[in-house]
Formats: C-alpha cells, structure tokens, sequence
C-alpha cells in the first residue's frame, strides 16, 4: 500500500582516443562506439551504496547528526555525487522513504497490491494479502518515516513539507484503494469511500508500527495477521 501507496544522471561522450602513432594507416581513427549502459549502470550502483549508507547513519545518529559528507564516506563516493544525485539531505531522506515503500520483492509492493485487487475473488483472502504486504512495507519504510516525522517535530524545517506530502499521498492511495474495493463488491457497500479510506490508513499507518513493533517487540508476522484481521472485521 501506498503505504500500498518513488534521478537519472547526465553522462558526457568520453574522449575518443585515437591510438597514437603505433598503429597503421587508418587503424585507431574510427571512434569506438560508446555505450552509455556501463556508466549508468555504475551510477545505479552508486545510488543505491548512497542510499544504503545513509540509511544506516540517519537511522544510528539522527537526522541533524548525519552529514553528507559521512555519508559520502560511507558510500565510497565523492559528497559532489551525492548532492549530484539527490539535490539536498532532506531529498536522500525522502528517496529513502519511497524506496521503502517498494517493499522487500523484486516487485514494487504497489504493484503486487494493485494486481491482488484486480484479480483476487476472495475477500478475506485479499486482506490477507493487504496484511502481509503492510508488514512488508512497514518494515521497509516505518522507521524513516518516524525519522523524518521526529526531525521535523525538532524544527528542520526542510522535512516538514516531505512530512505533509507523505501523508497527503498516503490517504490519496487509501482512497483510490476503497473506491476499487467498493465498486467491486469486496468490501460492505454500507462504507463510504473516506470511512473505509479511513480503516485502511489506521492499520496500516507507521504509527501502529512503531508500538506494536518497536515499543511492544512484534514480528512481521504478528503484525500482518493483526493488519489482515483488523481490516477484514473493519471492511467486510
């Protein structure tokens, strides 16, 4: 869910070296052809040690405490990349974020979510689903989402619009997902779209998370029956 609810670099052609005057008449003269797939490759790579780093860092020292360069260090790149790639540390923090909300598969949970929707007949069954992937995600993305809420709280003023734009996107997804539940008969026609709206961002909120995980020592287990369960007396 959003909750079960997200940059590319610019390369230059490199100097085509010409082989000097070791080579034979015409060999060495034809550019080589460039294949921008490496260095983008590289790139992702890059993003993702960056991403992976900082993480790490923020969620150990806080967000006032982290530092770019830190986490340049920590990902083996140059600070200069790091801003290249992500503009400011309130923008890493958010790119975090949305990469929680893909969850832990291959498959963006978003999507797997979406296709349960589509395809799954039985209710129960579908919030099943809905339970299991809200612990995936929560587990993913809760705690940067505690972070970026606690460092706005504290005055870094930079969060708190990311803070508000999470929020908004959330419940918008929260929507969507009770109108496609309502029109296809898998939820009790007597909810409106925002009551059932409502239901859905309770239990599959960060805070819920942060209690019952972090404060009271659940798993993902636990915490997915108790989302699916929640949800199934709730919606249908």
């Amino acid at each position: 869910m959003r909750s079960l609810c997200p940059v590319t670099e610019q390369v230059n052609d490199p100097q085509v070296r010409s082989g000097g005057p070791f080579v034979g008449p015409g060999e060495g003269r034809r550019a080589r052809p460039y294949d921008a797939s490496a260095r983008q490759e590289r790139a992702a790579r890059n993003k993702e040690a960056v991403l992976d780093a900082a993480q790490e860092l923020l969620l150990s020292r806080g967000y006032g405490a982290t530092t770019i360069a830190a986490v340049a260090a920590g990902a083996g790149v140059s600070q200069e990349s790091v801003y290249k790639y992500f503009g400011t540390k309130a923008g890493l923090v958010r790119q975090i974020y949305e990469r929680g909300l893909r969850g832990a598969g291959p498959v963006p949970a978003e999507m797997r979510s979406d296709a349960a929707q589509e395809q799954e007949a039985d209710p129960r069954r579908l919030m099943e689903t809905l339970g299991e992937l809200s612990a995936e995600v929560l587990s993913q993305g809760a705690p940067v989402w505690i972070l970026i809420r606690d460092a706005a709280a504290a005055g870094h003023a930079e969060l708190i619009q990311h803070l508000e734009q999470i929020r908004d996107e959330k419940y918008r997804r929260m929507l969507l997902i009770a109108r496609r539940l309502l029109r296809s008969g898998h939820i009790k026609p007597s909810l409106t779209e925002e009551q059932a709206a409502d239901i859905m961002w309770f239990y599959t909120s960060p805070e819920l998370y942060e209690v019952l995980v972090l404060q009271r020592g659940w798993d993902a287990p636990r915490l997915a029956g108790f989302v699916a369960s929640g949800l199934a007396a709730q919606l249908l």
